[in-house]
Parts: C-alpha cells; sequence; structure tokens
C-alpha cells in the first residue's frame, strides 16, 4: 500500500521514540504523534535500581561498599540519585523535537483517530496521514513498591492508606534513605525484578502474593526456578499470602501477611 510515510508512531513515550528513531535510523519516513511527552522520574528511578543492582551483582566493590557483604546506604542513595538525575536530563536532550527532527521524525502533537474509507490512514489536527505500517506506543504500566508494593489493580487492604505507601510512579531514590526493610506485593515480572534489585542492593526484601506460585504467566518450571534463585540471593518469597492488613505500631510498620506480621 503506498503511503505519505513507511511508519506513523501514535504515542510519545519511551516505547514511542526509540521505535519513531529505530525506524528513521533505518532510513523509513516517520511521523511520531504524540500530546505532549514528560520524563517519568518514577520510571526512571526503577531502571536506574535495576542497573545498579547488577553492577553490584557482578562487582560487590563497585558501589562504595567497604566490603563484599556491607553497603554504606547514605552513599549508594546519593548516587542513585545522581544517576537518575543524570538520565533525566540526557534523555530530555535525545527525546528533543529538535534532535528527532534531526534524524528525520516528523513529530506532530495532537490526538486523532483511525479512518478506515478509502483506505486506512489516521487523522490527526485536520490532517490526513498515510502510512505502510502504523504503531501504537502504549504508556508504561507501573508497579507501585515499597514498604508495600501492589500490583496495578490495588486490592483493598485494611489500613494501607492511613499507614501509607510509596507509589513507583512518583518514587525517588531518596524514599530509599530510611528504609531497611520492605514489602513487596505482587506476583508479575516488575514486582520480582524490583524485589531482586532491592535486596542486591542491601535492602531485606519480602515478597508476598496470594497466588500459589510467582509469575503464573511463566512456564511452572522456570518460575520456580526463578523463586529459587530470588531465595538465594535474600529474597524472603511467602506464597498463599494475602495481604489482609496495614498498621503502625511504636513508629514501625508492620504488614499481616498470611498469620505473619511482618515489619515493614
Amino acid at each position: 500500500m503506498a503511503g505519505d510515510y513507511d511508519l506513523v508512531v501514535i504515542g510519545g513515550g519511551e516505547a514511542g521514540v526509540a521505535a519513531a528513531t529505530k525506524a528513521a535510523r533505518l532510513q523509513a519516513r516517520v511521523a511520531l504523534v504524540e500530546q505532549g511527552r514528560s520524563i517519568d522520574p518514577g520510571y526512571v528511578t526503577r531502571r536506574v535500581l535495576l542497573e545498579a543492582s547488577r553492577s553490584r551483582y557482578s562487582d560487590p566493590f563497585s558501589l562504595n561498599s567497604s566490603s563484599a557483604a556491607e553497603i554504606d546506604r547514605a552513599a549508594l542513595v546519593v548516587q542513585l540519585q545522581q544517576w537518575a538525575d543524570a538520565t533525566v536530563s540526557r534523555l530530555a536532550d535525545l527525546h528533543a523535537p529538535a534532535v528527532l527532527a534531526s534524524l528525520g521524525v516528523e513529530v506532530i502533537v495532537g490526538s486523532g483517530a483511525f479512518y478506515r474509507k478509502p483506505t486506512l490512514g489516521f487523522e490527526v489536527n485536520g490532517r490526513s496521514l498515510r502510512s505502510r505500517h502504523y504503531f501504537l506506543a502504549a504508556g508504561s504500566c507501573l508497579v507501585p513498591s515499597s514498604p508495600v508494593s501492589l500490583d496495578p489493580v490495588s486490592p483493598h487492604i485494611d489500613g494501607l492508606q492511613t499507614v501509607g505507601f510509596l507509589d513507583v510512579s512518583a518514587i525517588e531514590p531518596a524514599h530509599l534513605r530510611q528504609l531497611d526493610s520492605l514489602v513487596v506485593l505482587g506476583k508479575g515480572p516488575a514486582s520480582v525484578e524490583l524485589s531482586q534489585a532491592l535486596a542486591r542492593l542491601g535492602w531485606r526484601v519480602t515478597l508476598a502474593t496470594s497466588d500459589d506460585r510467582l509469575l503464573p504467566q511463566s512456564d511452572p518450571e522456570a518460575a520456580q526456578l526463578i523463586q529459587a534463585h530470588l531465595e538465594a540471593e535474600g529474597v524472603r518469597v511467602l506464597s498463599h499470602a494475602p495481604v489482609t492488613q496495614v498498621r503502625s505500631i511504636d513508629r514501625k510498620k508492620w504488614v499481616q501477611v498470611g498469620k505473619q506480621a511482618i515489619e515493614a
């Protein structure tokens, strides 16, 4: 099918910008339709935590620790914040409209809709965009975390809103400064990934799910192997463990997980 573009990317998030940039570098004619874009600091913080944990795992002395078993928490938090700030600044530079335009990506600000007749196209700002291919770049789905971490559909937990929890969409390294242990509620890849990263960086982590196992959509044997690996790295994994209430007692947060009360 002939068209004005080889690819029209709809959505200006991380996935949309990455797709548009990659296609442009392959000499494709690309248009990026977005409604305005901002860099999510929570997403950046989570990626920084993951990269730092990989560095720590491969080189125990790489994060200013005096020994393989000890990390200077204050120094680590400062370093993580510096990395996060630098990453946000760098992404802002790389994703600037002028930079995308220099790569050959036409950035169109606005919202639109597909039409089918006489041929498939996408209309935005009264303009019809015809393309060989269309890519819908959905926004990031971020899982709230620590001291109580929730899956995207958050269950009702008695006392949670009163005691409070940290939402990963707004989390910053400084939030972790005063925390020694965390309870992460979830069973999906994001919860597993975040739990492993925090454990590697020196926090005591409990990962709890009301299901019978982690990663229910994955192969059972693979999920069991991943759980064993998490436990070997120090993550306490609790299955069949619904969280029923959260309380603040003597300035400490307690999470009722199944029949156990865990300090968070």
